[in-house]
């Protein structure tokens, strides 16, 4: 296991074109050849997870993960340029891998496809598969999001249900209604206790980008949908709790029916943490 702390483990690479000194796991840096094998997914920060981005900033030192965390860019879309998507491709580069084996996720935390051979070629492949099964295009923003949200690979925890509230968040209306199906039960970091601690979900954004917890992704989606919608959220967290997240708590199947028992447009999503949902006329 990687110990970013631990600097004894670390290796100098190479220093990038913006000037960058890149310290990576000395295993990877020592080895004869390296692949790469991880999952293709939406990612915030990166646009698209995958290929070589599971060696950096994971597999560097403690500043290079603090530098790489941010709330995201939910001005842009997948395919528009990111620095840091740019900077782990010229690491990758760098360190002179060539070959990558990626799986698609399947709904249900199954697996869609497994794509194997020249970096390039699955990064390719994989964006345009991920496109393909996991893009929504809406014409129009609706009245009521409901976003289902199971385990998978990674887990079943904060950065999963941040992702399927961002997600929702592109496609409800303003003063919509977000209903969250999930079993969360996970300990809050640091940036869902921040939200606990404001006046508002709003009010939480500044102490959050300014600290830059370990989970600022993950708290500033969840602070961001419930400034927008209402958010009401079946899991395992006490209704307390979900109060402090400036949520509604739904105790079970029944009061979910009630709710979507209300008229208005509506959108369902399945696994709703891999999903990027995008809407035509907004």
């Amino acid at each position: 296991i990687h110990d970013p702390t631990d600097t004894k483990k670390h290796a100098y690479l190479a220093t990038t074109a913006r000037g960058e000194r890149i310290y990576l796991a000395r295993e990877l840096i020592d080895a004869d050849v390296v692949i790469s094998a991880g999952v293709i997914a939406y990612d915030p920060l990166l646009g698209y997870r995958g290929t070589s981005s599971v060696f950096y900033p994971g597999l560097s030192n403690t500043e290079a993960i603090s530098r790489s965390r941010g709330e995201g860019h939910s001005e842009l879309g997948p395919d528009d340029e990111r620095p840091l998507r740019q900077t782990i491709d010229e690491i990758a580069w760098l360190l002179g891998t060539q070959f990558s084996i990626q799986v698609l996720p399947a709904a249900g935390g199954g697996v869609a496809e497994i794509i194997a051979g020249a970096h390039d070629s699955v990064f390719r492949k994989g964006k345009k598969r991920l496109i393909g099964a996991w893009q929504l295009a809406l014409q129009d923003r609706v009245e009521i999001v409901v976003a289902a949200v199971d385990a998978d690979i990674a887990g079943h925890g904060w950065e999963q249900i941040g992702a399927a509230l961002a997600t929702a968040r592109r496609l409800v209306e303003k003063g919509g209604k977000v209903v969250l199906l999930s079993e969360l039960q996970a300990e809050p970091e640091i940036g869902i206790d921040i939200i606990r601690q404001n006046r508002s979900p709003r009010a939480a954004l500044a102490p959050i980008r300014k600290q830059a917890p370990v989970d600022m992704l993950a708290a500033t989606q969840f602070a961001m949908t419930a400034d927008w919608a209402r958010v009401y959220i079946l899991s395992k967290l006490s209704p307390e709790f979900v109060d402090e997240l400036f949520m509604v708590p739904l105790a079970n199947e029944k009061e979910v029916q009630k709710l979507l028992g209300d008229n208005g447009t509506c959108v369902i999503l399945d696994s709703a943490q891999h999903v990027y949902g995008t809407v035509v006329h907004d």
